[in-house]
Protein backbone atom coordinates (compact mmCIF):
# COMPACT_ATOMS: atom_id res chain seq x y z
CA UNK A 1 0.00 0.00 0.00
CA UNK A 2 1.14 3.56 -0.72
CA UNK A 3 1.44 4.89 2.83
CA UNK A 4 2.18 8.37 1.49
CA UNK A 5 -1.53 8.72 0.72
CA UNK A 6 -3.22 8.17 4.12
CA UNK A 7 -6.45 9.87 3.10
CA UNK A 8 -7.20 7.45 0.29
CA UNK A 9 -10.70 6.13 0.88
CA UNK A 10 -11.68 8.78 3.40
CA UNK A 11 -14.27 10.13 0.96
CA UNK A 12 -15.93 6.69 0.84
CA UNK A 13 -17.11 7.13 4.44
CA UNK A 14 -20.55 8.75 4.85
CA UNK A 15 -19.25 11.27 7.39
CA UNK A 16 -22.37 13.39 7.04
CA UNK A 17 -24.44 10.64 8.65
CA UNK A 18 -22.42 10.90 11.87
CA UNK A 19 -22.77 13.57 14.53
CA UNK A 20 -19.99 16.10 13.81
CA UNK A 21 -18.68 13.63 11.23
CA UNK A 22 -17.85 16.22 8.60
CA UNK A 23 -15.77 18.18 11.11
CA UNK A 24 -14.00 14.97 12.14
CA UNK A 25 -13.07 14.20 8.53
CA UNK A 26 -11.72 17.72 8.05
CA UNK A 27 -9.64 17.48 11.23
CA UNK A 28 -8.24 14.10 10.16
CA UNK A 29 -7.19 15.64 6.85
CA UNK A 30 -5.46 18.43 8.77
CA UNK A 31 -3.60 15.94 10.97
CA UNK A 32 -2.33 14.16 7.86
CA UNK A 33 -0.60 17.43 6.83
CA UNK A 34 0.29 18.70 10.30
CA UNK A 35 3.57 20.28 11.33
CA UNK A 36 5.11 19.36 14.71
CA UNK A 37 3.56 22.47 16.27
CA UNK A 38 0.11 21.75 14.85
CA UNK A 39 -0.17 18.01 15.59
CA UNK A 40 -1.07 18.22 19.29
CA UNK A 41 -3.81 20.87 19.00
CA UNK A 42 -5.36 19.15 15.98
CA UNK A 43 -5.42 15.81 17.80
CA UNK A 44 -7.07 17.48 20.80
CA UNK A 45 -9.74 18.88 18.45
CA UNK A 46 -10.38 15.40 17.04
CA UNK A 47 -10.72 13.96 20.53
CA UNK A 48 -13.19 16.67 21.56
CA UNK A 49 -15.24 16.07 18.42
CA UNK A 50 -15.40 12.33 18.98
CA UNK A 51 -15.54 11.93 22.76
CA UNK A 52 -17.84 12.96 25.58
CA UNK A 53 -17.33 11.51 29.08
CA UNK A 54 -15.26 8.65 27.62
CA UNK A 55 -18.08 7.71 25.24
CA UNK A 56 -17.01 7.90 21.60
CA UNK A 57 -19.32 8.85 18.75
CA UNK A 58 -19.90 6.34 15.93
CA UNK A 59 -17.60 8.45 13.73
CA UNK A 60 -14.72 7.20 15.90
CA UNK A 61 -14.88 3.74 14.29
CA UNK A 62 -13.91 4.74 10.73
CA UNK A 63 -11.56 7.37 12.16
CA UNK A 64 -9.37 4.59 13.63
CA UNK A 65 -8.42 3.31 10.18
CA UNK A 66 -7.52 6.80 8.99
CA UNK A 67 -5.46 7.47 12.12
CA UNK A 68 -3.48 4.24 11.61
CA UNK A 69 -2.68 5.26 8.03
CA UNK A 70 -1.64 8.73 9.19
CA UNK A 71 0.73 7.18 11.72
CA UNK A 72 2.29 5.07 8.95
CA UNK A 73 2.48 7.99 6.50
CA UNK A 74 4.47 9.94 9.11
CA UNK A 75 3.83 13.59 8.27
CA UNK A 76 5.99 14.24 11.35
CA UNK A 77 6.91 12.38 14.54
CA UNK A 78 4.35 14.30 16.56
CA UNK A 79 1.50 13.49 14.15
CA UNK A 80 2.28 9.76 14.31
CA UNK A 81 2.44 9.89 18.11
CA UNK A 82 -0.87 11.73 18.36
CA UNK A 83 -2.58 9.37 15.91
CA UNK A 84 -1.63 6.34 18.02
CA UNK A 85 -2.72 8.15 21.19
CA UNK A 86 -6.16 8.73 19.69
CA UNK A 87 -6.41 5.07 18.62
CA UNK A 88 -5.70 4.03 22.22
CA UNK A 89 -8.37 6.38 23.56
CA UNK A 90 -11.01 5.10 21.16
CA UNK A 91 -10.15 1.41 21.59
CA UNK A 92 -10.17 1.61 25.39
CA UNK A 93 -13.21 3.89 25.58
CA UNK A 94 -16.91 3.24 25.12
CA UNK A 95 -18.45 3.54 21.66
CA UNK A 96 -21.85 5.16 21.44
CA UNK A 97 -25.11 3.24 21.07
CA UNK A 98 -28.63 3.58 22.38
CA UNK A 99 -29.01 -0.11 23.27
CA UNK A 100 -26.73 -2.94 24.34
CA UNK A 101 -27.14 -4.52 20.91
CA UNK A 102 -26.08 -1.30 19.17
CA UNK A 103 -23.06 -0.93 21.41
CA UNK A 104 -22.09 -4.54 20.78
CA UNK A 105 -22.40 -4.01 17.04
CA UNK A 106 -20.30 -0.84 17.25
CA UNK A 107 -17.60 -2.65 19.17
CA UNK A 108 -17.61 -5.45 16.60
CA UNK A 109 -17.13 -2.84 13.86
CA UNK A 110 -14.29 -1.29 15.84
CA UNK A 111 -12.66 -4.69 16.24
CA UNK A 112 -12.83 -5.21 12.47
CA UNK A 113 -11.23 -1.83 11.78
CA UNK A 114 -8.48 -2.47 14.33
CA UNK A 115 -7.61 -5.82 12.75
CA UNK A 116 -7.48 -4.24 9.29
CA UNK A 117 -5.21 -1.48 10.69
CA UNK A 118 -2.45 -3.90 11.77
CA UNK A 119 -0.39 -3.46 8.53
CA UNK A 120 -0.42 0.33 9.01
CA UNK A 121 0.62 -0.01 12.63
CA UNK A 122 3.49 -2.31 11.66
CA UNK A 123 4.60 0.24 9.08
CA UNK A 124 4.48 3.02 11.67
CA UNK A 125 6.69 0.90 13.95
CA UNK A 126 9.14 0.42 11.11
CA UNK A 127 9.49 4.02 9.92
CA UNK A 128 8.98 6.03 13.14
CA UNK A 129 11.42 4.99 15.89
CA UNK A 130 9.65 7.20 18.43
CA UNK A 131 6.40 5.22 18.18
CA UNK A 132 7.84 1.75 17.60
CA UNK A 133 7.07 0.46 21.09
CA UNK A 134 3.55 1.89 21.17
CA UNK A 135 2.66 0.67 17.66
CA UNK A 136 3.93 -2.88 18.31
CA UNK A 137 2.09 -2.91 21.64
CA UNK A 138 -1.14 -2.06 19.83
CA UNK A 139 -0.49 -4.84 17.29
CA UNK A 140 0.01 -7.33 20.14
CA UNK A 141 -3.08 -6.13 21.99
CA UNK A 142 -5.20 -6.45 18.86
CA UNK A 143 -3.95 -10.00 18.28
CA UNK A 144 -4.60 -11.07 21.88
CA UNK A 145 -8.04 -9.44 22.19
CA UNK A 146 -7.05 -6.70 24.63
CA UNK A 147 -8.12 -4.16 22.00
CA UNK A 148 -10.86 -3.08 21.97
CA UNK A 149 -10.89 -3.20 25.75
CA UNK A 150 -13.74 -4.32 27.96
CA UNK A 151 -16.15 -5.84 25.45
CA UNK A 152 -18.94 -7.89 26.99
CA UNK A 153 -18.77 -11.56 26.06
CA UNK A 154 -22.14 -12.20 24.32
CA UNK A 155 -22.59 -15.37 26.44
CA UNK A 156 -22.89 -13.28 29.57
CA UNK A 157 -25.24 -10.57 28.30
CA UNK A 158 -27.84 -10.04 31.02
CA UNK A 159 -25.99 -12.45 33.31
CA UNK A 160 -22.75 -10.72 34.24
CA UNK A 161 -23.65 -7.71 36.34
CA UNK A 162 -22.42 -5.90 39.43
CA UNK A 163 -22.30 -8.25 42.43
CA UNK A 164 -22.08 -5.30 44.83
CA UNK A 165 -23.59 -2.10 43.44
CA UNK A 166 -21.27 0.38 45.07
CA UNK A 167 -18.49 2.64 43.84
CA UNK A 168 -15.32 0.96 45.08
CA UNK A 169 -11.81 2.05 44.20
CA UNK A 170 -10.21 -0.77 46.22
CA UNK A 171 -11.21 -4.25 47.41
CA UNK A 172 -9.33 -6.67 49.68
CA UNK A 173 -10.13 -10.12 51.03
CA UNK A 174 -9.59 -10.24 54.79
CA UNK A 175 -10.19 -12.83 57.48
CA UNK A 176 -11.66 -11.35 60.65
CA UNK A 177 -12.28 -13.60 63.64
CA UNK A 178 -12.27 -16.64 61.36
CA UNK A 179 -14.73 -15.11 58.93
CA UNK A 180 -13.81 -14.37 55.28
CA UNK A 181 -14.95 -10.86 54.29
CA UNK A 182 -14.43 -8.28 51.58
CA UNK A 183 -13.13 -4.86 52.60
CA UNK A 184 -14.26 -2.10 50.21
CA UNK A 185 -13.24 1.52 50.15
CA UNK A 186 -13.89 4.33 47.68
CA UNK A 187 -15.98 7.39 46.96
CA UNK A 188 -19.21 5.33 47.16
CA UNK A 189 -19.19 5.60 50.93
CA UNK A 190 -17.09 4.85 54.00
CA UNK A 191 -14.96 1.73 54.15
CA UNK A 192 -17.19 -1.27 54.77
CA UNK A 193 -17.15 -5.06 55.05
CA UNK A 194 -19.22 -7.33 52.80
CA UNK A 195 -19.97 -11.04 52.65
CA UNK A 196 -18.14 -12.53 49.61
CA UNK A 197 -20.77 -15.27 49.14
CA UNK A 198 -23.99 -13.26 49.41
CA UNK A 199 -22.94 -9.69 48.63
CA UNK A 200 -24.67 -8.53 51.82
CA UNK A 201 -23.27 -5.80 54.03
CA UNK A 202 -21.46 -7.17 57.09
CA UNK A 203 -21.29 -4.04 59.22
CA UNK A 204 -19.80 -1.73 60.08
CA UNK A 205 -20.32 -2.58 63.71
CA UNK A 206 -20.75 0.24 66.20
CA UNK A 207 -19.24 -0.70 69.60
CA UNK A 208 -21.35 0.62 72.49
CA UNK A 209 -18.55 0.68 75.03
CA UNK A 210 -15.65 1.56 72.71
CA UNK A 211 -13.99 -1.85 73.03
CA UNK A 212 -16.06 -3.92 70.63
CA UNK A 213 -17.80 -5.98 73.32
CA UNK A 214 -21.24 -5.01 72.01
CA UNK A 215 -22.35 -3.93 68.57
CA UNK A 216 -25.36 -3.45 66.36
CA UNK A 217 -26.04 -2.99 62.67
CA UNK A 218 -25.71 0.50 61.27
CA UNK A 219 -29.19 0.59 59.74
CA UNK A 220 -27.90 0.42 56.16
CA UNK A 221 -28.92 -3.16 55.43
CA UNK A 222 -25.95 -4.54 57.34
CA UNK A 223 -25.87 -7.43 59.75
CA UNK A 224 -24.55 -7.28 63.27
CA UNK A 225 -20.80 -7.72 63.41
CA UNK A 226 -19.02 -7.77 66.76
CA UNK A 227 -15.26 -7.31 66.50
CA UNK A 228 -12.79 -6.60 69.27
CA UNK A 229 -9.77 -4.39 68.75
CA UNK A 230 -7.52 -7.45 69.04
CA UNK A 231 -9.41 -9.24 66.26
CA UNK A 232 -9.15 -6.23 63.96
CA UNK A 233 -5.46 -5.83 64.78
CA UNK A 234 -4.84 -9.48 63.86
CA UNK A 235 -6.74 -9.07 60.60
CA UNK A 236 -4.71 -5.96 59.71
CA UNK A 237 -1.42 -7.85 59.69
CA UNK A 238 0.08 -7.70 56.20
CA UNK A 239 -2.14 -4.82 55.09
CA UNK A 240 -0.56 -1.45 54.25
CA UNK A 241 -1.28 1.30 56.74
CA UNK A 242 -3.98 2.92 54.58
CA UNK A 243 -5.89 -0.35 54.31
CA UNK A 244 -5.40 -1.10 58.00
CA UNK A 245 -7.07 2.20 58.84
CA UNK A 246 -9.88 1.39 56.40
CA UNK A 247 -10.40 -1.94 58.18
CA UNK A 248 -10.57 -0.16 61.53
CA UNK A 249 -13.24 2.21 60.26
CA UNK A 250 -15.20 -0.61 58.61
CA UNK A 251 -15.19 -2.58 61.88
CA UNK A 252 -16.53 0.41 63.80
CA UNK A 253 -13.30 1.37 65.60
CA UNK A 254 -13.17 4.94 64.38
CA UNK A 255 -10.25 6.02 66.54
CA UNK A 256 -7.15 5.43 64.40
CA UNK A 257 -4.90 7.50 66.68
CA UNK A 258 -5.01 4.69 69.28
CA UNK A 259 -3.59 2.28 66.68
CA UNK A 260 -0.38 4.00 65.67
CA UNK A 261 1.65 1.55 67.74
CA UNK A 262 0.03 -1.34 65.86
CA UNK A 263 0.95 0.23 62.52
CA UNK A 264 4.56 0.58 63.61
CA UNK A 265 4.60 -2.96 64.96
CA UNK A 266 3.36 -4.53 61.73
CA UNK A 267 5.12 -2.27 59.23
CA UNK A 268 7.37 -4.17 56.88
CA UNK A 269 11.15 -3.89 57.12
CA UNK A 270 12.80 -1.60 54.63
CA UNK A 271 14.24 -3.31 51.52
CA UNK A 272 14.58 -2.43 47.84
CA UNK A 273 11.38 -4.39 47.08
CA UNK A 274 9.45 -2.75 49.92
CA UNK A 275 10.41 0.68 48.63
CA UNK A 276 8.90 -0.03 45.20
CA UNK A 277 5.59 1.77 44.80
CA UNK A 278 2.58 -0.06 43.45
CA UNK A 279 0.10 -2.82 44.19
CA UNK A 280 1.80 -6.02 45.36
CA UNK A 281 0.84 -9.57 46.18
CA UNK A 282 2.85 -12.49 47.61
CA UNK A 283 2.83 -15.92 45.99
CA UNK A 284 4.84 -19.12 46.26
CA UNK A 285 6.81 -20.63 43.37
CA UNK A 286 8.57 -24.00 43.70
CA UNK A 287 8.46 -23.65 47.47
CA UNK A 288 10.09 -20.22 47.56
CA UNK A 289 8.33 -16.98 48.55
CA UNK A 290 7.85 -14.52 45.69
CA UNK A 291 6.09 -11.21 45.17
CA UNK A 292 4.37 -9.59 42.19
CA UNK A 293 4.41 -5.79 42.10
CA UNK A 294 2.30 -3.61 39.85
CA UNK A 295 4.27 -0.66 38.49
CA UNK A 296 3.34 1.96 35.87
CA UNK A 297 1.55 0.04 33.16
CA UNK A 298 3.27 -3.28 33.96
CA UNK A 299 3.70 -6.13 36.43
CA UNK A 300 7.06 -7.32 37.78
CA UNK A 301 7.82 -10.55 39.68
CA UNK A 302 10.60 -11.07 42.23
CA UNK A 303 12.07 -13.71 44.49
CA UNK A 304 11.11 -12.27 47.89
CA UNK A 305 14.25 -13.66 49.57
CA UNK A 306 16.97 -12.71 47.09
CA UNK A 307 15.26 -9.79 45.35
CA UNK A 308 16.09 -11.35 41.97
CA UNK A 309 13.57 -10.54 39.24
CA UNK A 310 11.65 -13.45 37.74
CA UNK A 311 11.40 -13.12 33.97
CA UNK A 312 10.68 -9.94 32.04
CA UNK A 313 8.10 -7.43 33.20
CA UNK A 314 4.60 -8.06 31.88
CA UNK A 315 3.28 -4.96 30.08
CA UNK A 316 -0.36 -3.90 30.27
CA UNK A 317 -0.17 -0.65 28.33
CA UNK A 318 1.12 2.82 29.04
CA UNK A 319 -0.06 4.81 32.02
CA UNK A 320 0.90 6.15 35.40
CA UNK A 321 -1.32 3.81 37.44
CA UNK A 322 -0.17 0.27 38.28
CA UNK A 323 -2.47 -2.62 37.42
CA UNK A 324 -4.46 -4.25 40.22
CA UNK A 325 -3.25 -7.75 41.11
CA UNK A 326 -4.04 -10.75 43.35
CA UNK A 327 -2.90 -14.39 43.44
CA UNK A 328 -4.51 -17.82 43.85
CA UNK A 329 -3.81 -21.50 43.13
CA UNK A 330 -5.07 -23.58 40.22
CA UNK A 331 -4.02 -27.21 39.69
CA UNK A 332 -1.16 -26.66 42.12
CA UNK A 333 0.27 -23.68 40.23
CA UNK A 334 0.25 -20.01 41.32
CA UNK A 335 -1.95 -17.79 39.15
CA UNK A 336 -1.91 -13.99 39.05
CA UNK A 337 -5.14 -12.15 38.27
CA UNK A 338 -4.40 -8.69 36.90
CA UNK A 339 -6.99 -5.96 36.37
CA UNK A 340 -6.17 -3.61 33.49
CA UNK A 341 -8.17 -1.87 30.74
CA UNK A 342 -11.55 -3.03 32.12
CA UNK A 343 -10.39 -6.64 31.76
CA UNK A 344 -9.05 -9.36 34.05
CA UNK A 345 -5.93 -11.09 32.77
CA UNK A 346 -5.15 -14.49 34.33
CA UNK A 347 -1.46 -15.39 34.12
CA UNK A 348 0.76 -18.25 35.23
CA UNK A 349 2.80 -16.55 37.96
CA UNK A 350 5.95 -18.49 37.10
CA UNK A 351 5.97 -18.20 33.29
CA UNK A 352 3.86 -15.10 32.70
CA UNK A 353 1.83 -17.01 30.10
CA UNK A 354 -1.99 -16.64 29.92
CA UNK A 355 -3.85 -19.04 32.22
CA UNK A 356 -7.24 -18.51 30.59
CA UNK A 357 -9.10 -16.09 28.33
CA UNK A 358 -9.61 -12.44 29.22
CA UNK A 359 -12.56 -11.71 31.48
CA UNK A 360 -14.43 -8.84 29.83
CA UNK A 361 -17.51 -6.92 30.81
CA UNK A 362 -16.40 -4.27 33.30
CA UNK A 363 -18.05 -0.92 32.48
CA UNK A 364 -15.14 1.11 33.90
CA UNK A 365 -11.45 0.66 34.67
CA UNK A 366 -10.63 -1.97 37.28
CA UNK A 367 -8.94 -0.20 40.19
CA UNK A 368 -8.79 -3.05 42.68
CA UNK A 369 -8.94 -6.84 42.59
CA UNK A 370 -9.12 -9.52 45.28
CA UNK A 371 -9.64 -13.26 45.58
CA UNK A 372 -11.69 -15.09 48.22
CA UNK A 373 -12.88 -18.68 48.59
CA UNK A 374 -16.60 -19.29 48.05
CA UNK A 375 -17.75 -22.87 48.44
CA UNK A 376 -14.15 -24.01 48.27
CA UNK A 377 -13.52 -22.28 44.92
CA UNK A 378 -11.33 -19.20 44.36
CA UNK A 379 -13.52 -16.28 43.34
CA UNK A 380 -12.29 -12.99 41.87
CA UNK A 381 -13.73 -9.58 42.81
CA UNK A 382 -12.98 -6.61 40.54
CA UNK A 383 -13.64 -3.11 41.91
CA UNK A 384 -14.81 -0.35 39.55
CA UNK A 385 -16.56 2.98 39.94
CA UNK A 386 -19.84 1.30 38.94
CA UNK A 387 -19.70 -1.67 41.29
CA UNK A 388 -17.80 -4.81 42.24
CA UNK A 389 -17.92 -7.67 39.72
CA UNK A 390 -17.47 -11.33 40.71
CA UNK A 391 -15.98 -14.14 38.61
CA UNK A 392 -15.22 -17.81 39.20
CA UNK A 393 -11.42 -17.81 38.97
CA UNK A 394 -11.15 -21.29 37.44
CA UNK A 395 -13.89 -21.24 34.80
CA UNK A 396 -14.08 -17.52 34.07
CA UNK A 397 -17.82 -17.63 34.71
CA UNK A 398 -19.31 -14.37 36.03
CA UNK A 399 -21.30 -14.43 39.24
CA UNK A 400 -24.22 -13.83 39.70
CA UNK A 401 -24.74 -16.36 36.91
CA UNK A 402 -27.52 -18.75 36.04
CA UNK A 403 -26.91 -21.85 38.14
CA UNK A 404 -26.96 -24.30 35.23
CA UNK A 405 -24.33 -22.25 33.36
CA UNK A 406 -22.05 -22.23 36.38
CA UNK A 407 -22.54 -25.91 37.16
CA UNK A 408 -21.73 -26.87 33.58
CA UNK A 409 -18.61 -24.71 33.68
CA UNK A 410 -19.65 -22.93 30.50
Amino acid sequence: MDWSRPLDGIEDVAWGEFERGVAVAAALASLARATPEQAGPIADDIDQLLEHCNIYQPAAVPAVGVLARIAAAHPCDEASEQALRLIDGIAFGWTDGATDEERQARRAELRTVLVSSVPALREAARVVPGVRRQALRQVEQISTGVLPGGVWDPRWRGVARAFIERDASRVWAVTVAGRSLLLLSGSGGPAALWDPATGERAGPARPHDGYGSRAHADGDGGRSLVLTEAEVAAASRGLPETESRALLRAAGHARPSRWRSWFRLFSRAGSPLDRMKGARVPFESAGRPCVAIGVSGALRRFDATTGEEIGPELAFGDGDLPPAVCAYQQDGRPILAVGAHRQIHRLDAETGEPAGPLLDGHPEEITGIAVASVGGRPTLYAATSLGVFRWDAWTGTPWPAESDQYENGS
